[in-house]
């Protein structure tokens, strides 16, 4: 135990001299206390630095870890993953003011504040403007960075994603164009005012204000050099061939390099104009059960809840949870909405998961369809169950076939058995998938075709 009249510097190389705790979570404390202790003491800045390198290797053993049990979290965070997110940031913002890798505490801070679902610290664009080189419009480095990650949207990606694009873009930022005045053209250009804390927002989308901390940038040599990458990864090139993060599986590095794509290369516009609300819903935010209510009708309502819708627009709403079970859910997961108890149920897809604390959250969601059947599908595997699906229930168009829902799973392209369900019968249908209409890591939606009886 470190006493009271013990230098930082002692009490520091102490700690580090003894073993390394098995949990690396057990660090977040001592981490916390000696980086507080360096700060407080009268050392030089070389010193504060030198001291602040040696506790590198704990801290990233801490921060792969926590990582780790987010990856698998769901929004809002349980209360004591919640807590060590909180230190975790208290440690980050600590290390940003004597660490000589300052810029990778940034982003690290930022990637497990998107994580956690929260919005950034105060001052945090302020800091990330002042270690950038702004004297030229050069490239940025680390802080190129943090601004593409910003700029795709980070809410929108469920937790994996999103740590494979952390990753991705670790050290490719210096293809981030920066710049202090405005462009000649929108096109492909954000601003960020940095003294507000926000998210970027692009050109095409919104003007900036005409007063303030304000920087531009745009990611198309980005968005250009992963494009080429993103071809091989659908063309099936493994992961590992490319030099991208291998760690997750194919799917989700194609679905979060075609979504961040889409932001890098081209900024969306608002094409649809969101409209006040203030009425409640019913939501069910677990896919399994989902799938029980609509083949049992009204069981299993204590697993729903009551959410306040802010906004809308023809295809899709902004929504506030008011009342009870909220597990599940993650940006690309599916939860079932109905106005009343007496209106069937639709299904949508989450766009983004937004929460302050553990009594606020938000989400955003579009519509997939107003209505579906629970199904099942058989293939040829005698040992494998069935899999519980949803049938979308879409109106009809001449360029869509009939789509199911499924949990996330390994592409398959075999012919498939539909089993359908209806006053205590069974129908069997030969199927046969066609095109893959939506992924994300949670669930795919895939059309099919019935195949004739033969």
């Amino acid at each position: 135990m470190t006493q009271p009249n013990s230098s930082p510097i002692a009490a520091t190389l102490a700690w580090l001299s003894r073993e390394d705790d098995p949990d690396p979570l057990q660090n977040l404390v001592p981490l916390r206390r000696h980086l507080r202790g360096l700060l407080a003491a009268s050392l030089s800045p070389a010193q504060g630095r030198e001291l602040a390198t040696t506790l590198l290797p704990r801290l990233a053993a801490t921060e792969n870890a926590l990582l780790g049990l987010l990856r698998n979290a769901s929004l809002p965070l349980a209360p004591p993953l919640r807590t060590l997110t909180q230190v975790m940031g208290q440690v980050h913002e600590l290390q940003t003011q004597v660490s000589p890798s300052r810029e990778a505490s940034l982003l690290r801070q930022m990637l497990i504040g998107f994580l956690s679902g929260v919005r950034l610290p105060a001052g945090f664009w302020m800091r990330v403007r002042d270690a950038m080189k702004m004297e030229t419009d050069a490239a940025t480095g680390l802080p190129g960075a943090m601004l593409a990650l910003a700029a795709a949207q980070p809410e929108s990606f469920a937790p994996p994603e999103l740590i494979f694009l952390g990753k991705l873009i670790h050290d490719q930022g210096d293809k981030v164009r920066v710049q202090r005045h405005r462009p000649d053209q929108d096109g492909d250009w954000y601003w960020l005012d940095c003294a507000q804390d926000q998210l970027p927002v692009a050109l095409r989308r919104r003007p900036p204000p005409r007063e303030g901390d304000l920087i531009y940038f745009h990611c198309v040599d980005l968005g250009e050099y992963f494009a080429s990458r993103l071809v091989h990864l659908e063309a099936g090139i493994p992961v590992r061939q490319l030099d991208l993060p291998a760690e997750e599986d194919q799917a989700v590095c194609i679905s979060a390099l075609r979504r961040a794509l889409m932001h890098w290369t081209k900024p969306p516009t608002r094409t649809q104009i969101r409209r006040r609300s203030n009425r409640r819903v019913q939501v069910c935010t677990r896919l399994g059960e989902i799938w029980d209510l609509l083949r049992d009708g009204a069981t299993g309502l204590n697993h729903c809840s009551d959410w306040l819708v802010l906004n809308e627009n023809p295809s899709g709403y902004a929504l506030m949870h008011l009342s009870g079970e909220t597990g599940g859910l993650v940006a690309g997961s599916v939860l079932g909405l109905r106005p009343t108890p007496a209106t069937p149920w639709s299904i949508w897809l989450v766009r983004w998961v937004r929460t302050e604390n553990a009594d606020n959250l938000e989400v955003g969601l579009e519509l997939l369809a107003p209505g579906a059947v629970a199904v099942r599908i058989a293939t040829n595997n005698a040992t494998a169950e069935p899999v519980a699906a949803l049938l979308l229930t879409s109106p009809p168009r001449l360029d869509q076939r009939e789509a199911l829902l499924i949990p996330r799973a390994p592409a398959s392209r075999r012919d498939f058995t539909l089993l359908t369900e209806s006053r205590g019968r069974i129908k069997l249908t030969a199927c046969r998938p066609g095109s893959l209409r939506h992924q994300t890591s949670s669930v795919e939606i895939f059309e099919f075709e019935r195949l004739p009886l033969t």
